[in-house]
């Protein structure tokens, strides 16, 4: 499945995710203003996209047709 991906202008580091190609003003009945972030991301693709739960989001989008989600990246520092 490839997926476009939004962020939500209000919410840092939140997002949005529609099927690629679907018009997110449709696709997502919600009053947010969005700006594209990254378009066409595959997420059965051998390489897994960083800081996304591809299942949660595959989960949502079949459900109600877009997933809402934030970007979950943490750094571990070595000593």
């Amino acid at each position: 499945m490839k997926i476009d991906i939004y962020e939500i202008t209000s919410k840092p580091m939140s997002f949005v995710s529609v099927p690629a190609g679907a018009d997110v003003t449709v696709a997502v009945p919600l009053d947010m203003e969005l700006r594209p972030f990254r378009q066409g991301i595959d997420l059965d693709g051998a390489r897994k996209p960083l800081a996304l739960d591809t299942d949660e989001i595959k989960e949502q989008i079949a459900r109600q047709g877009y997933a809402l989600h934030a970007a979950d990246i943490s750094v571990a520092g070595g000593s």
